[in-house]
């Protein structure tokens, strides 16, 4: 094979892998409250990512596992119990669009919740 021939060889797979690469580390899809709360079966104990809106009044932090609510940006009647263990972003607080990670879960009494891994807060336009 020739010098040329095997440099375009080589490039081409360095491409293929970098295309490769940057699809894999690309923002998983955030799910809506409402999509996940309708299709709850679609998504039970599957890795998703969550986006919606931290409800007023509803943070619980009195023991280590803290609780609090997450609805639709656009319709406020989906709500969504997350459930976090460990250290809350700095700006996390009620009415912040919020993005959660981890999976969609059942209690002991068949309601829905959510068990996050991490939780990003910020503007849609940056995880989404």
């Amino acid at each position: 094979m020739k010098k040329k021939s095997k440099i375009i060889v080589v490039a081409v797979i360095v491409v293929v892998a970098l295309v490769i690469l940057l699809w894999s580390l690309s923002p998983p899809k955030s799910q809506s409250i409402s999509d996940v709360v309708d299709n709850p079966d679609k998504f039970l104990g599957k890795n998703i990512q969550i986006k919606g809106i931290v409800v007023n009044n509803t943070i619980d932090n009195s023991t280590s596992t803290i609780k609090f609510n997450l609805t639709d940006e656009d319709d406020d009647s989906y709500n969504l119990t997350v459930w976090y263990e460990g250290i809350l972003p700095n700006n996390f607080e009620a009415g912040k669009v919020s993005f959660v990670k981890g999976y969609l879960e059942r209690d002991d009494e068949d309601n829905l919740y959510f068990d996050a891994e991490t939780i990003k807060i910020g503007c849609a336009s940056k995880y989404d």
